[in-house]
């Protein structure tokens, strides 16, 4: 592997120790308005409440070179304090919410049971209520504002597809890190997945800041060229529609075919025809079975 260019210039704590001030967040928020995330100085000094100008240089300079540049033309946004105020709007760190659950049309991949949609802690929670079928996903807060609660599972299926394609080009969503992805099979239940022992799931592990996800085998293969199409002959347009018709979340859509290492066998339905996709241990396309 060659050597990164890349270097922690500064102490996590040192940055984030930056943003504890009202009035530095202000700095941000101000700028974040601007066009181009850009002002002068006068501009930004008139934006923010404080009249001192001493404090306001105080913390401007706390600021600068970590979460705001210093050019010519002005006071502008580093990709730093982009990504700061993207967070704070995302609302992970300032929303709550708490809501009732909301019915699907779809029923249980699992039993065919009722399943809901349930929204709390920052976790989006599918479960049934005829079997212990239950998972769930991160998902921040700011993703569900101005989203009437019927609408929130639709809008929860568009973040996880987004989230999906991020995982499939190995890009972790947490850090934007390499991940790597890998089957495993729960020996035991954990929280977010609920009896499915002995059914493979795909794991994706960052190899930078170590953040993790499971999901089932089905969805990271529906952007497969012969899955896409298998549907599409078939009216199906995997794009639209629920994402969980497509899980694989039992043993009849998920054959292990060997485990050192795995190597394991997805089958899709639809208007009565399967369609069987073989892959490996890192999710790679080994085979496919046409009907």
């Amino acid at each position: 592997m060659k050597e990164s260019p890349f270097e922690e210039a500064v102490d996590p704590d040192e940055a984030f120790a930056v943003l504890s001030d009202d009035n530095r967040i202000a700095i941000l928020r101000a700028l974040w308005e601007r066009d181009e995330y850009s002002a002068s100085f006068s501009d930004l000094h008139d934006a923010v409440d404080v009249e001192d100008s001493g404090q306001f240089n105080y913390h401007l300079g706390k600021l600068t070179d970590l979460f705001v540049r210093k050019s010519e033309d002005g006071y502008h946004l580093t990709a730093a304090g982009i990504r700061i105020l993207g967070a704070i709007h995302g609302g992970a760190y300032t929303m709550a919410a708490s809501m009732d659950p909301v019915d699907l049309d779809e029923p249980c991949p699992s039993c065919g049971g009722h399943w809901q949609f349930h929204y709390e802690d920052e976790f989006a929670r599918l479960e049934c209520e005829s079997c212990p079928m239950m998972i769930q996903y991160p998902v921040p807060p700011g993703t569900f504002v101005g989203v009437p609660p019927a609408e929130m599972p639709a809008r929860t299926e568009r973040y996880l597809r987004t989230l999906l394609e991020q995982l499939r080009n190995d890009v972790c969503p947490y850090c934007e890190g390499e991940t790597e992805s890998r089957i495993v099979v729960v020996e035991e239940p954990s929280e977010g997945i609920r009896e499915l022992q002995s059914i493979p799931l795909v794991r994706y592990n960052c190899t930078r800041c170590a953040g993790e996800l499971t999901t089932d085998l089905g969805t990271p293969l529906l952007a497969e060229p012969p899955v896409v199409s298998f549907f599409y002959d078939r009216s199906v347009d995997v794009r639209e529609g629920s994402l969980w018709q497509f899980s694989a979340f039992d043993e009849q859509r998920t054959a292990i075919e060997a485990t050192d290492p795995y190597r394991v066998q997805v089958v899709f339905e639809a208007d009565g025809d399967e369609l069987s996709v073989t892959v490996n241990e890192s999710m790679e396309v080994l085979a496919i079975e046409e009907p």
